[in-house]
């Protein structure tokens, strides 16, 4: 994560393990698990971030980037891809929207609603603005430091 403010809050949803991103995040990720291999890393920023995370992962481990919040491209070193076999990947959800079949798309839909209703699955709401104030919304969406989501309302109420 890239936020030192975060770390309470994540560790309060379940986080074993939360670390902000920066230099020597490989060893740093290394010490917390205690030498276990992670197989996995998903990114959001690219850029320089893409790297650290591909020296997170074991051999054969594999990247997946989803989203380009720092405004660069991926880079992972050649070390990484040649001599440890690390991969990365990218996942679009609008592709996997296109490819999955609708009645696959809906029983994902159907088990997600399940934990919405069970409290399994909840996230932060911070503020929730009517359609009317866009403007407001968009900008507090845009600010630092918040502890949840900004929604729109539309229509009465």
């Amino acid at each position: 994560m890239r936020r030192q403010e975060l770390i309470a809050p994540l560790r309060a949803f379940g986080g074993d393990v939360v670390l902000v991103d920066g230099p020597e995040l490989d060893a740093r990720v290394r010490d917390a698990i205690g030498g276990g291999a992670l197989p996995l890393a998903i990114d959001a920023i690219g850029g320089e971030g893409t790297q650290r995370l591909a020296r997170c992962v074991a051999e054969n481990g594999i990247v997946v980037n989803y989203g380009l919040l720092s405004g660069e491209a991926c880079r992972v070193d050649a070390r990484e891809t040649v001599f440890r076999n690390v991969t990365l990947r990218g996942f679009w959800l609008r592709r996997w929207y296109m490819e999955t079949p609708p009645e696959e798309i809906a029983a994902v839909y159907r088990k997600l609603a399940a934990k919405v209703a069970d409290g399994s699955l909840a996230v932060e709401v911070e503020a929730v603005y009517p359609f009317s104030k866009i403007k407001e919304a968009v900008a507090h969406a845009a600010r630092g430091g918040r502890s949840g989501k900004i929604l729109m309302r539309f229509g009465a109420g």
